[in-house]
C-alpha cells in the first residue's frame, strides 16, 4: 500500500511542476568586449625569481573561440647561485578567455593561467615542467596587451647537476596579429 501512496504523490509532484513551469524571453547585453578574430597570440617575456634566476621567454598560445587554448614556450633561464642555465621546450594548456574577466574602466583585463610541460637543456636533458597565473591588460577589443604573471618552476635533480626550482615574476607582451 506504501508503494501505491508514494507512486501517486510523485505522479502528482510531476504533473504540478510541468503546468507550473512559465517561459519568458530574456535578453542579453554584454558589456564586455570579446577581442577581435587572431590567428594565434606571439608573446614575448623576461622574468627574475627566487635563487638568483633570470630568463626570458618566447610563448605561441592558439586563439580558439575556446577558453583553454594551446601553448609552446621556449626560453632560457640562467641561476648565477647554481652557477648553471636551462634552455627549456615546454607545451601544454593555458586558460585565456575571449571574454574579459573583469574591467578596469575602459580596459579589459583576463585571467591567464597556464600548466606546461616539457624537457629542459642544460649539461644534461630532464623533464621540467612550469605552472603561472597572472593578468594580461589590453586596450578595446585588441587583444594584444601587457602580460604579468607569477610562475612557479619545481626543481629537478639530475646525475650530474641540480637545477634548483624558483617562483618568479614574468612580464611581457602579448601580440594579436589580426586574421
Amino acid at each position: 500500500m506504501k508503494k501505491y501512496y508514494l507512486i501517486i504523490l510523485v505522479l502528482v509532484v510531476l504533473s504540478v511542476g510541468a503546468y507550473a513551469t512559465e517561459y519568458y524571453d530574456v535578453d542579453v547585453t554584454y558589456t564586455e568586449v570579446p577581442y577581435r578574430p587572431v590567428y594565434a597570440f606571439l608573446g614575448l617575456a623576461f622574468e627574475a625569481g627566487s635563487g638568483d634566476m633570470v630568463g626570458g621567454a618566447l610563448t605561441m598560445t592558439s586563439a580558439r573561440d575556446r577558453d583553454i587554448q594551446l601553448t609552446a614556450h621556449v626560453g632560457y633561464r640562467s641561476f648565477s647561485s647554481a652557477n648553471t642555465g636551462s634552455f627549456d621546450i615546454l607545451v601544454g594548456g593555458t586558460y585565456f578567455p575571449r571574454k574579459p574577466t573583469f574591467m578596469l574602466d575602459e580596459m579589459p583585463v583576463r585571467l591567464r593561467m597556464s600548466a606546461l610541460g616539457g624537457f629542459g637543456m642544460s649539461e644534461s636533458m630532464f623533464f621540467t615542467m612550469c605552472m603561472s597565473a597572472g593578468l594580461v591588460f589590453s586596450s578595446g577589443n585588441d587583444p594584444s596587451g601587457f602580460l604579468t604573471e607569477l610562475a612557479f618552476w619545481p626543481g629537478f635533480k639530475t646525475e650530474t647537476q641540480n637545477i634548483p626550482g624558483s617562483m618568479s615574476i614574468r612580464f611581457g607582451f602579448l601580440f594579436a596579429p589580426n586574421e
